[in-house]
């Protein structure tokens, strides 16, 4: 650290305190905010490419040191709402449409396959560890008596991952993925901007809004979902991988603290619980959008025999 600070004295920056971002570091000098990111985590690349589709989000660059780059920083008001319309946004003008193998395709399936099973294996072996037990301990019992709600969200996963599956189309919308979703990637200011793209690549369109929803289901998540949706509209097909991917659920896990256990347990059924309720609407609303669909489609039928018998 004092290397750092040598450094940026020697650069002209007078600093008046030094805050941890993650791997980062947010300096205030002279009533100015900037961040140091480590050059490896510093893609030129990735910040070139968004300026060339017209998406700047991007903190501004303003010197180099030796094993970091400055950026201008900027207080963040966390709005979940301005984070999905900028990640809409990217992925809009950075969307082409690609092609999996039949290999690819089918191995994509069958590895989620084998992480839904792994899951249900454990959770039943955990099932019955718990129910041969003499004294079922508290953070035990809560698990137990709503097991039957990880098998549901389980079936409800490997459900939609077979329809996904069974549509045998191999393409699918390629974008510019973030890789980190989260708020506290995001700076909502007089301009929105991520912070740091050291996960960002390539990728099916589905990866981002799947991470963005298991981090924020809490969060009006419906709303959200919808206006991402409104932006740029998931196929039936990245609807169902969607789907399937924010129902498998990882494994419970256990500490050696009581208190700790139950609160993870409670988190993890409530997002069992909200995800479920999600699923069930969005799936509602999407078979009711097809009948509507299918409705006009016989109406139009209908239309088209009328002017032939004229």
């Amino acid at each position: 650290m004092n290397k750092i600070l040598e450094e940026l004295k020697n650069n002209n920056y007078s600093v008046n305190s030094i805050i941890k971002l993650n791997s980062n570091l947010i300096i205030t000098s002279n009533n100015k905010k900037y961040l140091l990111i480590k050059k490896e985590e510093f893609s030129k690349e990735i910040r070139n490419y968004l300026k060339s589709i017209n998406c700047n989000y991007y903190l501004p660059w303003i010197d180099t040191l030796t094993n970091y780059e400055v950026l201008e920083y900027y207080d963040s008001d966390n709005n979940l709402k301005e984070l999905i319309l900028s990640l809409s946004d990217i992925h809009y003008n950075s969307l082409i449409t690609n092609n999996y193998t039949e290999e690819e395709l089918k191995s994509i399936y069958e590895e989620k396959v084998k992480e839904i099973d792994e899951v249900m294996t454990y959770t039943l072996k955990l099932q019955d560890y718990i129910e041969e037990l003499y004294y079922t301990r508290n953070d035990y019992y809560q698990t137990i008596i709503n097991i039957s709600k990880v098998y549901n969200i389980l079936r409800t996963s490997r459900y939609y991952l077979d329809k996904w599956y069974s549509l045998n189309d191999t393409s699918y919308r390629e974008v510019l993925l973030i890789g980190n979703t989260s708020l506290s990637n995001f700076i909502h200011n007089q301009k929105n901007y991520f912070i740091d793209f050291k996960n960002s690549k390539r990728g099916n369109i589905t990866g981002d809004i799947i991470s963005f929803y298991k981090s924020n289901y809490y969060d009006e998540i419906y709303s959200l979902f919808t206006l991402y949706n409104s932006k740029i509209n998931l196929t039936e097909k990245e609807l169902y991988l969607f789907l399937s991917s924010i129902c498998l659920v990882p494994k419970i896990s256990f500490s050696n603290d009581l208190n700790s256990n139950l609160k993870v347990i409670k988190d993890y059924y409530d997002y069992i619980d909200r995800t479920m309720s999600f699923v069930l609407e969005k799936d509602k609303e999407y078979q009711k959008t097809n009948k509507e669909i299918f409705k006009q489609e016989n109406n139009d039928i209908k239309l088209s025999s009328d002017e032939n018998k004229n």
